[in-house]
Parts: C-alpha cells; sequence; structure tokens
C-alpha cells in the first residue's frame, strides 16, 4: 500500500499549480483534479475533437480544374485551348454517415477519457488523504511505544548491576526501540512526501495543524443494491469501440462507390471565325472494376469482434461488481468488529502490568509489536474496504459527482 501511495506522490510532485483555496477535502479533490496534467491533456482532446465533429458533416469543398494547351490541327485555325470545369463532390449518404458517424464517436471517446482520467486522480487523491489520516494515528501509536521504550531502556541502564535475565531483557529493549524508531521515521519520510504532494496540488505550502484529512464513514453505505451504470465510463468506452467499428464497417462498405464528382465546364478553343465556346457538364463516375470487397469483410469482422469485445465487457464488470460488493460488505461487517480506539488504549494497560511485575520482557514487547500490527493491519483493510467503494461508485458513475459525500470531517 505504502509503495503505491509514494509513486502516486512523486507524479503529482512533478509539477507546480496555481494556489487554490482549500477548505475542507472536497475542495482538495477538487483543485487535483483540475490540476493533473494527465487530465489537462485528456480535457484539451475534446474541443478539438468536437470541432472535427462539426467539420465532418460539412459538404466537400468543390475542386477547381483547369486545362490548356496548344492546338495545331490540319485545315483548322492554329491557337490557344483552354478549359475549366467547377466539381462538386457528392457523397452517398453511406460515406457521409460513415465518416460524421467515427467523428461522433472519436468526440465521445474524448469526452470519456477526460471522464476517466478525472476518476483515477479524484481515486488516488482521497487515497493519499486518508492515508495521511492513518499515518497521524500510526505516528501517535509509536511515538508511545517509542517514549515506553526509552524509558524502559534507561531504567536498565540506572541499575548498578544487572542480572543475566536483566542483560538479556534490556538488549531486548534496545532491539525493539531501534526497530520502532526506524519504523517510525520511515512513516514521518511518507508523511512527508504525501504532503508535498499536497502543496504540490495546492500551490502552496501547508501547515503542519492543517489536516484536511479523508475519514473514513461513520456509518458506511449499504451498497448491498447497487447496480453498474449503463453509461459508465468503462462501458461507455466499449460502447464508443463499436460505434467506431460500425462507421468504419460503413466506411468499407460505401468505399465502392463512395458518391460522384459533377459539375459545369466551360472551354475555350480557335476556329475558323474567331473564338468558339463550349459549355457543358462534367460527371465523373467511379467503377469499381479492381476493388474488391477484402475491406468490407474485414470492417465486419472487426464490427463482430468490437460487438464481443462489449459483451465481454458486461460481464467482465458485473462479475467485478459482484466481487466488490461482496470485498465491501465483508470489509464493512470486519472493520466494525475492531474497536480502533480500544485498540490504540491497550498500550496503557500493558504498561501497568509491565510496571507491576505481572508480565516478563519479552510479552511487554510482544504486546506493543501487536498492538502497532493491529493498527496497520486495520488501516490496510479499511484502506481496502474504502477503494472497493470507490470503485463502485465509480462503475455507478457517481464517483465525480458525489465527491461531497464520499468523506466527513
Amino acid at each position: 500500500m505504502n509503495k503505491s501511495i509514494f509513486l502516486i506522490a512523486l507524479v503529482w510532485c512533478a509539477g507546480a499549480n496555481a494556489a487554490c483555496p482549500v477548505n475542507k477535502a472536497a475542495d482538495i479533490l477538487k483543485c487535483a483534479i483540475a490540476a493533473a496534467p494527465n487530465v489537462a491533456q485528456a480535457t484539451a482532446l475534446v474541443p478539438i475533437a468536437k470541432i472535427n465533429a462539426e467539420l465532418a458533416g460539412r459538404w466537400a469543398d468543390p475542386e477547381l480544374e483547369i486545362g490548356g494547351g496548344y492546338s495545331q490541327e490540319q485545315d483548322s485555325p492554329n491557337g490557344m485551348q483552354y478549359d475549366a470545369a467547377l466539381m462538386f463532390t457528392i457523397e452517398t449518404p453511406a460515406r457521409r454517415g460513415a465518416r460524421t458517424g467515427k467523428a461522433n464517436a472519436e468526440y465521445a471517446a474524448a469526452n470519456i477519457s477526460a471522464e476517466e482520467q478525472k476518476e483515477a486522480v479524484a481515486a488516488n487523491a482521497m487515497g493519499i488523504l486518508n492515508r495521511l489520516r492513518q499515518i497521524d494515528r500510526e505516528l501517535s501509536a509509536r511515538a508511545e511505544t517509542t517514549e515506553t521504550f526509552g524509558k524502559v531502556v534507561e531504567k536498565y541502564k540506572s541499575r548498578p548491576a544487572l542480572s543475566p535475565e536483566d542483560r538479556v531483557s534490556l538488549e531486548l529493549f534496545k532491539i525493539a526501540l531501534d526497530g520502532n524508531r526506524i519504523e517510525y521515521d520511515r512513516t514521518i519520510a511518507e508523511r512527508r512526501v504525501l504532503r508535498t504532494a499536497i502543496a504540490t496540488m495546492l500551490g502552496a505550502e501547508i501547515p503542519d495543524n492543517f489536516k484536511p484529512f479523508l475519514f473514513a464513514p461513520r456509518a458506511w453505505p449499504d451498497l448491498s443494491a447497487a447496480e453498474i451504470a449503463g453509461n459508465s465510463v468503462d462501458l461507455s468506452k466499449e460502447n464508443v469501440n463499436l460505434d467506431m467499428a460500425k462507421a468504419d464497417y460503413l466506411d468499407a462498405k460505401s468505399a465502392m462507390f463512395p458518391g460522384i464528382r459533377l459539375g459545369p465546364y466551360v472551354q475555350t478553343r480557335p476556329g475558323d471565325f474567331g473564338k468558339v465556346d463550349a459549355f457543358g457538364v462534367k460527371v465523373a463516375i467511379p467503377l469499381p472494376f479492381f476493388s474488391g470487397g477484402k475491406n468490407s469483410d474485414m470492417g465486419k469482422m472487426a464490427l463482430a469482434r468490437a460487438g464481443q469485445g462489449l459483451q465481454f465487457k458486461k460481464a467482465a464488470l458485473e462479475n467485478e461488481f459482484a466481487m466488490l460488493k461482496e470485498k465491501y460488505r465483508v470489509g464493512v461487517g470486519s472493520l466494525a468488529g475492531i474497536d480502533i480506539n480500544a485498540l490504540e488504549k491497550s498500550h496503557a494497560s500493558a504498561d501497568k502490568l509491565f510496571a507491576s511485575g505481572r508480565v516478563s520482557p519479552a510479552l511487554f514487547i510482544e504486546a506493543h509489536r501487536q498492538v502497532l500490527d493491529g493498527i496497520g493491519t486495520y488501516h490496510e483493510y479499511e484502506m481496502e474496504t474504502l477503494g472497493a467503494m470507490w470503485r463502485i461508485y465509480a462503475l455507478q458513475r457517481k464517483l465525480l459527482s458525489n465527491l461531497e459525500e464520499l468523506y466527513h470531517e
């Protein structure tokens, strides 16, 4: 868990952003989305795709054909000969529909890609904020353990003489103290990196006492009846792929006869009694003598493949959704059975028992280690459960529209 959070933070620290006002956790999420480079790049493609979609529906520009040469024929006047034609392309409805259909699909794909990037940034930002809240608890517990072990070590050292058992106990406490200090420093470093990531998002340093961090829900929502949205990003991507395949297939079918070119023409040539002008209409009709139906066959196969891909994706998402709901249900039940506050306070009872001589040093050290491990395990499971919840919201297409409801402060 920690390694992935570090990687996320390092990615976000790559660029500086303008200062972003923050009053609560949702503001940080919105700032993160607005400032993320991958979101900006994906969003920048949306207006470009929109313009392409608008241009795809327009008629093709006319073409001006001009020719000329010197006429030298027997029994005919010699001189310059000119001809010109203004040709208009008239596409078949299938050809025009294929082009506009593909452009519209590309525009939809650009919007979906931008939303997908926003969802990823929001989920990562929530992971960082939740991890920072967990770090505060872990640092508090480790600081208490470090202080307790340090006092015990000093107490042993202050004795004028140590029995063999006391010397072994002192070594055990020194080893435990050193190990706890290493973990404490490692956690401090993790917090520093994550807070730097937040400062990068906001464009300003944040004071140590300012903690707009996410918290686990006071009451975990009931998601047992949740269903996948038909317009979720994952399904919309497959639908767009299908639309593109349809457009490609239609384009391949219409390629054999895409349309005709016609327009007026004028010709000027020398004559016996002066210049002679000829007027008329010119038509260019494609003759598909050499083009076969291979492109159409490939387009048909690609369309079938896209249709299968959509069905496979639906089935895969249904399975994922079912597993996420089960993971979330089990996680909520397990977390509800653990009193994390009581776990934190168990340090004090272990300290009293050791001080009264009723537990051995080894058992005392193990008790503290179990408390710290228990807090760490609780946090890992809590993060997994939160991740399942966020993914469920994303598949319901509620993640971005319900940022205010995904946390409490």
